[in-house]
């Protein structure tokens, strides 16, 4: 497969309590078909470009819109993500428990760097172990991510692609690297309503023990979409490990599964996976 992931991050703003990596692989026909039905939905509502906060909210240009016309905006990019990604995978962690646990002097303190590190890990396991096996002619992606976004977790990707040892490109699918700006780009805008809805989701469980998805939430997600909340024990147990690969010169990507939601939560309809288990690339 020749194609392309978007990852995006949200709950970067200040006083968040949860920080998301989510992101799509859209193979290379795919992708373009995606961009253009999105430019023909934005087209017709009157848009400029998608952002899913303003969409719940009616702000930004998203103003002159009703709710149930915003609402209808939503399910129609929502259905054409549905239609054209390959996979969609998104991690989720309680900021404040990170920073309870985390150490300066390890590696991967940084919650942008760390949660970006868990994601991309999610994905390399599906690619290892479910896209792999059903087609071995090889995997080569370039990893899109906002131009805007937290320069550390851009220079990490870039150290996984400029490693001397191709086993991360290869487990990560990481064929290059390069930024794009996210009002400009609906791959990536796609990717910023899974996150947005993953954050939105986690926050509200968080704060008021709020179960249930969002309609919109729950339409968007597929079988095969990845989604994954990180416990306090699970983080320990990644900065544990992952402070004991990098002391051995090897890259953190490691299993996931322990302290990790690994059950879709009670009102999943969908039976999205939440793909916990994310070995490290041998």
């Amino acid at each position: 497969m020749r194609g392309q992931v978007h990852l995006v991050r949200s709950g970067t703003h200040a006083g968040s309590p949860v920080l998301v990596s989510a992101g799509y692989v859209f193979d290379s026909n795919h992708h373009w078909q995606l961009a253009q039905a999105w430019q023909d939905v934005l087209s017709a509502y009157g848009l400029r470009h998608a952002r899913e906060a303003d969409c719940a909210s009616g702000n930004g240009h998203y103003r002159h819109l009703t709710l149930a016309e915003r609402d209808a905006c939503s399910r129609a990019l929502a259905a054409i993500v549905r239609e054209h990604a390959t996979i969609g995978f998104s991690v989720a962690m309680d900021l404040r428990t990170f920073a309870a646990v985390a150490r300066d002097d390890q590696h991967l303190s940084d919650p942008h760097v760390f949660i970006t590190q868990a994601s991309i890990s999610l994905l390399g396991d599906w690619i290892t172990h479910v896209y792999r096996p059903q087609a071995p002619r090889g995997v080569s992606l370039t990893y899109v991510v906002d131009s805007a976004g937290n320069q550390a977790v851009q220079r990490h990707l870039s150290r996984l692609l400029t490693a001397r040892t191709g086993t991360y490109r290869h487990y990560y699918g990481l064929f290059s690297l390069r930024g794009a700006e996210k009002r400009l780009h609906p791959p990536l805008q796609a990717a910023d309503m899974l996150a947005w809805h993953h954050h939105h989701y986690e926050a509200r469980r968080i704060a008021h023990g709020q179960t249930a998805r969002r309609a919109d939430f729950a339409a968007l997600l597929r079988p095969q979409d990845r989604v994954v909340f990180i416990s306090e024990a699970g983080i320990r147990t990644l900065l544990r490990t992952w402070a004991g690969y990098i002391a051995e010169g090897r890259h953190p990507a490691v299993t996931m599964s322990t302290g990790s939601r690994d059950r879709p939560p009670p009102d999943d309809r969908n039976g999205s996976s939440t793909g916990a288990a994310l070995p490290c690339p041998r």
